[in-house]
Parts: structure tokens; sequence; C-alpha cells
């Protein structure tokens, strides 16, 4: 077998590791609030017509660009399932290897070539960023396709160097306007150019360029619309005090060399095996961490004695340095994925020092088969993160679950929420709509039996706990989910308003607000009693929607002495609808022989609802006498 097919069959061997390592526990995927934002942006286009300029805010400064959620349009409109997105990604980020492959070869040699596509491929944090959804979930793919074409431009590797750089500033662009951080690829590539300006096409320089003026345009007028936002976050971010870290750089090797994933992913997996596992990671993160850094002093020495390779090295010293750079006097926590802006100069980095230390045969032969233990480990450590995963579903609630029980979440809701019905569950939307596949009004609200709402046009009220789950008053249990881990996800259907079945004393007592208060339950539970208030809402007046009413009960003993005050759940005004029932509880100590004041008060603006009796004059609160009214027939 000649050398160059002995290669080619282990790139393939390489690319096949990497695509399992990667499809893997698929399933089992965390899809948090981050992951279902572009999936549901892209929703929002093909259902809605939306076609936003900026897209999900950030907590460190303005929005993120939009392109990442019209790159998923074509999948979600295929699949409407977030399962259909993974897939697409991580078979652009799979790529991503072979990309790599490819710009070291530019660099240095074919072996080479193959240590750094080996290495990339079995990084188990390289891994969890190509089977994301989030913003940045395509940076394992764009950051080595912007290299690779870069790079053999300024080397003077191409037949059509202008063709090249146009692709090279395109593919910078749709990586730019993706994720808010990745616009920093324009200064490696903008100093790259200038250095190399002599090599630089500038007709595709200009072309290319074009367009990414007129993409980033489009994304500055969306910002504009936002003004107020983006000046406010902009005089955040600034107004602490920049610190030095170290976090930049030590992000930069853990990309290559493994570095710690065992202690920050799957403590919790059912193999509970994560000390060993440190213990056998430790001795090759030193070993990569030193072909690093070796790798680093020989890119140095070919500059400073104008070798042969000084070019090369220059190239990818200043990829990989720069995004650490920028990232080491920050006054913000640096993520690793930030660094995934250097892909892939650490990797090339790292094979140009095992390719100074395997220069004989048997070193070749030694480090080979050394890499099969430590590709198994980093895959091992990959693994226990979505075995965890999967033992422990419920461990972050509904804010980060598995992909497949998500879906099925999302399937049991698609099965059962009334036509324009109302979904009340304690996360986003965007997360329930992305696993339902479809768009409808959900509201992160789940203070059941202490406040509820009863939609005018019904709908599900979802909620996940360790023990049953209190059913709202007037709801239907339709299914119960069992998770892994003992956690129970129940689906209520909420009647719709007009349809609700009100117990108790009824009042119809109007306000000027426009709530109703409708009626009233009271009943003893062991030494204290509990009432449940139902209001309907007639009207939203403007002058509601900056107030926040709660309920109160004040207690009256035979006296007539206040001897309790209890407050219930407030509710904002810009949350009333016209039509909807609100079901408030409280529960309260009391006398023997008492009276009961009720109404609605906002502490904050001092204000309180005014009742309008229909036979008596305005009133702050309504008076009950309950025993007569239990005793009444």
């Amino acid at each position: 077998m000649t050398l160059r097919k002995s290669n080619q069959l282990i790139l393939i061997g390489i690319l096949a590791l990497a695509l399992v390592a990667r499809v893997r526990y698929i399933t089992e995927i965390e899809h948090n609030v981050d992951h279902a934002y572009p999936v549901w942006q892209a929703m929002t286009t093909l259902d809605w017509g939306e076609f936003p300029l900026a897209g999900q805010g950030t907590s460190v400064l303005f929005a993120n660009p939009p392109l990442t959620g019209y790159l998923y349009i074509p999948v979600v409109a295929l699949t409407r399932s977030p399962l259909g997105v993974y897939v697409f990604v991580i078979l652009l980020n799979w790529l991503g290897v072979w990309l790599t492959y490819k710009a070291t070869r530019l660099i240095l040699d074919e072996k080479s070539a193959l240590v750094a596509a080996a290495l990339m491929a079995v990084n188990p944090w390289v891994i969890e960023y190509s089977r994301t959804s989030w913003v940045q979930a395509l940076l394992p793919f764009f950051v080595p396709l912007v290299a690779w074409l870069l790079w053999g431009v300024l080397l003077n590797r191409t037949r059509l160097p202008a063709q090249r750089m146009i692709f090279a500033l395109i593919a910078m662009t749709l990586l730019a306007h993706t994720y808010l951080l990745a616009f920093f690829i324009v200064v490696p590539v903008g100093l790259l150019m200038l250095i190399f300006r002599k090599r630089v096409p500038w007709r595709g320089v200009w072309i290319g360029s074009t367009c990414f003026l007129l993409m980033f345009s489009l994304y500055v007028i969306g910002l504009v619309n936002q003004a107020e936002t983006v000046a406010d976050r902009v005089e955040n971010f600034s107004s602490s005090e920049p610190s030095f870290r170290l976090e930049a750089f030590q992000h930069a090797l853990r990309l290559v060399t493994g570095k710690d994933y065992e202690v920050v992913r799957g403590l919790d997996a059912p193999a509970d095996d994560f000390e060993l596992r440190y213990d056998l990671t430790q001795p090759a993160v030193v070993v990569l961490s030193m072909t690093i850094f070796l790798g680093i002093g020989a890119a140095a020495w070919q500059i400073v004695t104008k070798r042969e390779k000084r070019d090369a090295a220059l190239i990818v010293l200043i990829w990989f340095g720069l995004p650490v750079l920028a990232m080491t006097y920050t006054n913000n926590i640096v993520h690793p994925m930030y660094q995934l802006l250097g892909l892939p100069a650490g990797y090339v980095l790292a094979a140009w020092g095992i390719h100074i230390v395997t220069r004989t045969r048997l070193m070749t032969w030694v480090l080979s088969l050394a890499f099969i233990p430590f590709a198994a480990l980093m895959l091992t450590n990959s693994a226990r993160y979505y075995q965890e995963t999967n033992a422990l579903p419920g461990m972050h609630e509904f804010s980060a679950l598995p992909v497949d029980v998500g879906m099925t979440i999302g399937q049991m809701v698609s099965r059962a929420l009334p036509q324009d019905g109302i979904v009340y569950i304690p996360i986003d939307a965007w997360i329930i709509n992305s696993f339902s596949g479809r768009l409808f009004t959900a509201i992160r609200d789940t203070r059941a039996p202490d406040f509820h709402y009863v939609p005018a046009r019904g709908g599900l009220y979802i909620q996940m706990m360790s023990d049953d789950a209190p059913l709202p008053y007037g709801a239907q249990r339709l299914e119960t989910l069992m998770l892994n881990d003992g956690q129970q996800v129940t689906v209520d259907l909420l009647p719709q308003a007009q349809n609700l079945d009100i117990t108790g004393i009824s009042l119809n007592i109007p306000t000027q607000q426009g709530l109703t208060l409708l009626a009233y339950d009271l009943w003893q539970v062991g030494t204290q009693w509990r009432i449940r208030t139902f209001w309907r809402v007639d009207a939203v007046p403007q002058e509601v929607l900056q107030h926040i009413y709660a309920p109160f009960v004040h207690v009256f003993n035979a006296d007539g002495e206040r001897v309790a005050i209890v407050d219930g759940q407030g509710l904002p005004g810009y949350a009333w609808s016209i039509g909807d029932i609100h079901v408030h509880e409280m529960q309260f100590d009391a006398p023997d022989d008492f009276t009961l004041m009720v109404g609605q008060f906002d502490g904050l603006h001092n204000v309180g609802l005014i009742f309008l009796p229909p036979d008596g004059e305005p009133v702050s609160a309504v008076t009950i006498t309950p025993q007569a009214e239990l005793q009444s027939p």
C-alpha cells in the first residue's frame, strides 16, 4: 500500500471517528434557551413572516446578528424539529475536522495535518460545541473554512487567488453575522491581509468586502431600532474595571488538550468515575500542552531566523494569539467557546510540536499507538456528559431538557392544546415552541394553587415536580411523563374561562380598573382557613398597565379589630387579557367569629382596586361575613 493511500485511509478513519463522536447520544443533547432561540426565530420567519435584522439579546452587550436563525429556515421548514437542526449543525461542524486537515496541510505536511484533524476529532469541548443550535453553533465549521480559504491565498497555494479571496471573505461575512463575538474574526483576517498585502488580490477583497458591508449595514439598522437598549448595554459593559486574566489562554489549550472536561461535565453520570478519568487525563494534558508550547517555539524560531516556513508560522501565531490577547484584559467572564475563533491554529501548533518529536519511525509509532487510549479517554469524557443528561433529565427542570424528553413534551402539547389556547410553563416561549415545532403563546407563570390563569380560549398548564404536582382549580390532568430521575412532568387542560365551574359564593362586583370579583370560596384546613377568589378581566385600561395588583385579605374579630393581613400573588396589569379569569388562593388564621375584607392593592404605587357595588357607593374592599354565608343553603 502506498503512503498516499495509507494516509487517505487514516483520514477516512479520523473523519468516521469524528462523525460517530458527534452523532452518538444526539437525543441527549441539552436543549436550553440559547439553543432554542435561533430555531424559534426560523419558525417566526416561516409562520409569521418576520425578518429580524437583529437576533437574540446577549447578557453582556447588545443583540447578536440574526443570521443563524436564517440558516436554519430550510431545515426547520422540512423537519419542524430541533433534532433536524442538530443533525444539520453536526454535519457542517463535522466538515470542520476535514477543513482543519486541509488548513494544516497548507502550513505543515500530510502527517501533521492528520494529527491536527485527529486531535480535533476527539476533543470533548469541540464535540460539545459541535452539537448545539445556539447562535455560535457553526463556529467549528466556519472558522476553519475561513482559515483554509484565506491561508491558501496568503501562502500562494492557489491557482485562483481572487476567487478564493472572495469565498474567504464571504465565509467571514457569514461567520461574523451568526454571533456578536464572531465579528472579531475581522481583526486577524484584516491584519494578515495587511501584512501579506503584496499577495492579496485586491479585486477579490473589494468584492468580498462589499458583501460584508451590505450584510453589516442591515445589522446596524436592526441595532438602531434598539438604540435605547444598545446604549444601556454599552454603558453597563464599560462601567466595570477590566483586569488581566489567564482564562483565554487556558481555554485555547483546553480546545486542544481536552483539559478539565471531566471535572465540569458528567460528574453525576451513573459510572461515577470522574476521579479516575481525571487522573488518567492529566498526563495526556501535560504532554499535549508541551507539544503546543514546542509548536509555538518552533513557529517563533521560523520567524526570528527567517526560515522557509516563517510566513506560515506568522499566520498561525496571529490566528492563535489574537483571540487569546483580546480576552486577556477584560471585565467579563471568558468561556471556552470564545476561543473557537482560534481554530484550527491550536491543532496546527500541537501538530508542529508533535512533528518535531516524531522524526524517527519509532517515535511515530509510539505516539500513534498512544493516540488510541487518548482518543478512548477523550470520547469517554464526552460520553459521560450525555449519560448524565440521560440519567438526570430533570436536573435543570425545563430550562435545559434532553432533546428526546423535550420533543415528547412538545408532542403532548401539540396533541392537547386548544385552538388559540395558551400554554403556562416555567420556561421561555421559544423553548416549548421549538420542541413542539409550532408557534403559540406561552406564559412563564405556574404558581398554582396560589394563583393561576383560566384563559378565555383555554390552554395547558405544565409543571415538573418530584411529587404529585398540584392540579390547578378547574383543570383536568391529561398526561404525566415520568423521567429517569423520578421527576414528573404533568400536562393539565385548562377549560375556556366561560366554561369554568365556579364554586362558592357568587358576588359579581365590578371594579373601576376592569376586574370583576365573580365569587369566592372559603373552607377550613385543620386550624387554618383558605379562601379562593375568582376575578374576570372585563377591560384593560391604560392606567393599569404599569401597576402590579395583588389580592389581600384583612381578618377582623367579633369586636371589629383587625387581627391578620394576608397578601396573595401579584400580577402586573400588562398580563391581563380580556376574558381571562384569575384564580387566587390565600391561607390565614382566624378566630371563631370573624369577618373578612377582600380586595387588591398595588403597594408600589399605593393604589388599590375600587369596587362598584350595584346597590352602593364605591369601596376599596368587599366585606365578607363567612359564618352567615357558610350556613346559608
